[in-house]
C-alpha cells in the first residue's frame, strides 16, 4: 500500500540466479537497479530573516473538472506497477517542521503517481494546479499556481521517476519560482550480497 506524501516507493528490476550462483558458499554480488515508482515535486523553502517559522502543512490542489491527483493505492513490488484509488482534488501534507534562516533552505517533497502522458497531456494553462501553505498553523495569504513552463519548455506531464523543483522564498512577499527538472533521479544502483 502507498499514500502520496513525503516518502516515495521504489522497486528493483528482478534478476535471475543461475544454478552455479546458488551452488556456492561464497557471497554473490549482483547489481539491483532500483527505480522510482512515482513522480516528485520538490519545494525548497527558505526565509531571509533570522528566526524560525513552522511549516504546518502544504496542499496541492487540482482545479481541473476531473481530478487527477492520486492520494493512495497499492504497488506491485515485482514490476513497479501502481493500482491507484479514485482521483482526488487535493493532497495535503503536514510536515510540521521548523524552517530556520539558512542560505539554501529546507526541501519538502510531494511524492505521488505520475500525471499526464503523450496521449493525455497535463494542461496547466486551463486546468490549474495550485500549492498553498500554512505557516505557524495560519493560512498563507498567497496561493501559487504551478507554472506551465519549466526549464524553458512546456510542462506536459509530471513523469514517473522525474523530480520537478520549485523554490519558495519567504520575504515581505513570498516569491515562488520553478527551478528545473531532474531526470537522473530515476534509477540508483546498489550492490547487494546474496
Amino acid at each position: 500500500p502507498f499514500t502520496s506524501g513525503q516518502s516515495g516507493l521504489m522497486w528493483a528490476t528482478p534478476i535471475k540466479l543461475s544454478g552455479s550462483d546458488t551452488n556456492t558458499d561464497l557471497p554473490i554480488v549482483k547489481n539491483l537497479a532500483f527505480s522510482h515508482a512515482m513522480t516528485c515535486l520538490e519545494i525548497n523553502i527558505r526565509t531571509i530573516y533570522q528566526g524560525t517559522v513552522r511549516l504546518t502543512s502544504m496542499t496541492l490542489t487540482d482545479k481541473a473538472d476531473q481530478p487527477r491527483l492520486i492520494a493512495s493505492g497499492t504497488m506491485n513490488a515485482t514490476n513497479g506497477k501502481l493500482k491507484c484509488n479514485p482521483p482526488v482534488s487535493s493532497i495535503t501534507l503536514t510536515p510540521n517542521t521548523y524552517i530556520t534562516h539558512q542560505s539554501f533552505g529546507n526541501n519538502f517533497y510531494i511524492m505521488m503517481p505520475a500525471i499526464g502522458d503523450d496521449d493525455h497531456p497535463l494542461d496547466l494553462t486551463t486546468n490549474k494546479m495550485e500549492l498553498s501553505f500554512k505557516f505557524n498553523n495560519v493560512d498563507a495569504e498567497t496561493t501559487f499556481t504551478l507554472p506551465n513552463i519549466m526549464a524553458g519548455s512546456e510542462l506536459k506531464a509530471f513523469k514517473r521517476g522525474y523530480k520537478y523543483k520549485y523554490k519558495l522564498v519567504l520575504d515581505n512577499q513570498m516569491d515562488f519560482v520553478p527551478v528545473g527538472v531532474e531526470q537522473n533521479w530515476g534509477t540508483t544502483y546498489v550492490d547487494f550480497e546474496l
